[in-house]
């Protein structure tokens, strides 16, 4: 007794029992008695030694002046050339000579060891043009080097000039 054109009904499908889903239990894990809790403080100690070892190593290298300079013209012995402009510290004086100038300056080294000499070159610019250089070995007190390099400059560099930048070569 079905209307001409229906579709005829899909046969019925038996449904799966509401136990098939539930995870299969082992017969071992039956009954068993359950594994103790493993302690925290190996790992705990382990990496509060690690956290101490890496702060002594970083007080350490901060103490020999491997790190940046203070602010002020203070470069560590280990770092890139430092640049400051002219004015204040560093500054230019005419010499007796014609075309005759010294560089004059200093700075501070950021360190807990004592030196006493550094070979330095001192480079003088006019915006990104390189004037002007000299090298020489220095004296150094209280771990201040106070420079007084002679350059020969033209006398229109010597106005124009804007910035000196000091290389510490070596420094003992």
């Amino acid at each position: 007794s079905s209307a001409p054109g229906a579709v005829p009904s899909a046969p019925s499908v038996s449904r799966p029992s509401p136990y098939a889903s539930l995870p299969h239990i082992p017969s071992s894990a039956k009954g068993g008695r359950t594994p103790a809790n493993k302690s925290r403080w190996p790992a705990l100690l382990g990496g509060i030694a690690l956290l101490a070892i890496c702060i002594c190593a970083l007080f350490l290298l901060i103490q020999i002046g491997i790190g940046p300079g203070q602010s002020g013209g203070t470069p560590s012995p280990t770092s890139a050339p430092y640049t400051y402009r002219l004015g204040g510290d560093a500054y230019l004086s005419k010499g007796q000579e014609p075309s005759l100038y010294y560089i004059n300056g200093s700075i501070y080294i950021d360190s807990t060891a004592q030196f006493s000499k550094a070979n330095i070159t001192v480079f003088l610019y006019e915006g990104s043009y390189r004037v002007a250089s000299a090298t020489e070995t220095v004296d150094v007190y209280q771990n201040k080097i106070e420079y007084s390099l002679p350059v020969r400059l033209d006398s229109f560099y010597a106005q124009t000039s804007d910035r000196i930048l000091v290389q510490i070569n070596d420094i003992y």
